[in-house]
């Protein structure tokens, strides 16, 4: 056997073709060998990963990899299908979120607003002063402190035209059965507190 500084090429060779990839990277098993569980997958920084085939698709195990790999990949497909559809608008998505919420309540202001889309007061203050300078968004004058908001004529149109213009993603997520949706709002729910909580869920 061919050999190099005292290593046998042959054997190294018996020993990696040996290996087989495990259950769920599309190799047929060996016969009379125990299938590969999740368990028997190695670790990396809390992540199981394959070392013979380093792949994106889910593994069908629910892991922390798989769930955000899963919310990119959508989000992804969302954010391109958000700035194709409101590019000839001139606003962005989260803008159309202002105007949705000043449509339906009169009575916000910009404290309720960061609430109700969970970012900074900051963020929202350069939302509402690019809304304000389009003249979609009226500033008032404070009352006790609180700056009111309201959103004008023009402020209703684009919204209407932002309805109009994303009505076609709407749609294909209706394709969705109800129950699919429901379970998938449900976990990113979950998700979402898991998220924003401490591990130990204590609030201090």
């Amino acid at each position: 056997m061919f050999a190099v500084k005292g290593v046998d090429i042959g054997a190294v060779r018996s020993t990696r073709c040996s290996h087989q990839p495990v259950e769920g990277a599309h190799a047929a098993p060996v016969p009379g060998q125990k299938p590969a569980t999740q368990d028997d997958v190695p670790r990396v920084g809390g992540v199981r990963y394959n070392r013979h085939l380093v792949t994106l698709q889910p593994t069908g195990w629910g892991t922390p990899f798989d769930v955000i790999n899963a919310v990119r990949r959508v989000n992804k497909l969302l954010r391109r299908r958000f700035d194709r559809s409101l590019y000839g608008l001139f606003i962005s998505y989260a803008q159309y979120e202002v105007l949705h919420l000043l449509a339906g309540d009169r009575n916000l202001h910009a404290a309720a607003v960061a609430r109700e889309l969970r970012v900074s007061p900051q963020a929202v203050k350069r939302l509402l002063d690019k809304l304000a300078l389009g003249g979609l968004v009226d500033l008032l004058p404070p009352d006790g402190g609180v700056i009111g908001l309201r959103i004008t004529d023009d402020g209703r149109t684009r919204l209407r035209l932002a309805r109009e213009a994303l009505r076609d993603t709407s749609l294909r997520i209706e394709h969705v059965p109800i129950e699919e949706r429901t379970a998938l709002v449900a976990a990113l729910g979950s998700v979402e507190r898991a998220l924003a909580r401490p591990l130990d869920g204590n609030y201090l």
